[in-house]
């Protein structure tokens, strides 16, 4: 499990970080409702074509309670590189959707997302919410349920003893 690579760090010299800075320590829990709760929040927000994911995660963190490191460490996977190819599956998703023309003459460039900002903006409004919500409510499930199994096999382990 995952809890056994944490055990290993000096956790004394980080407690003392934490109340030294009045940091909440369960912001950085490591247990099955937080890190699953956080994938969640992380690639909802990495799905979605808007500026400012770390405030947002920092704000949410004020109303829910999840492993803020893990849920930066996801936002991250949007980078550069790769948030124009997931913008270009999220449109085409949404046209797909909407059942409208995805096989317009697309550009790379912001001079022509500018001209044609009406043409793309529903198509990806609904393809990058459906997306999002889709990939990470399936990531959530799913970590639920190899950390519930992780956790029977690991008692069955320690039951057989």
């Amino acid at each position: 499990m995952i809890r056994k690579v944490f055990k290993r760090l000096p956790t004394e010299r980080f407690r003392n970080f934490l109340t030294t800075y009045k940091i909440n320590p369960n912001y950085f829990t490591i247990s099955r409702r937080f890190v699953s709760k956080a994938v969640l929040i992380g690639l909802f927000l990495a799905l979605l074509p808007i500026p400012f994911r770390f405030i947002i995660i920092l704000l949410l963190a004020t109303i829910t309670r999840f492993n803020i490191v893990i849920a930066l460490s996801i936002v991250m996977l949007a980078n550069p590189i790769t948030i124009p190819f997931v913008v270009f599956i999220e449109y085409q998703l949404g046209s797909s959707l909407l059942q409208s023309d995805a096989h317009m003459h697309m550009q790379f460039s912001w001079q022509w997302v500018q001209d044609n900002y009406e043409q793309i903006f529903l198509p990806l409004f609904i393809g990058s919410l459906t997306l999002a919500t889709l990939i990470s409510l399936l990531s959530y499930f799913l970590i639920e349920m190899l950390w519930i199994q992780s956790a029977k096999k690991a008692y069955k382990a320690r039951k057989s003893l």
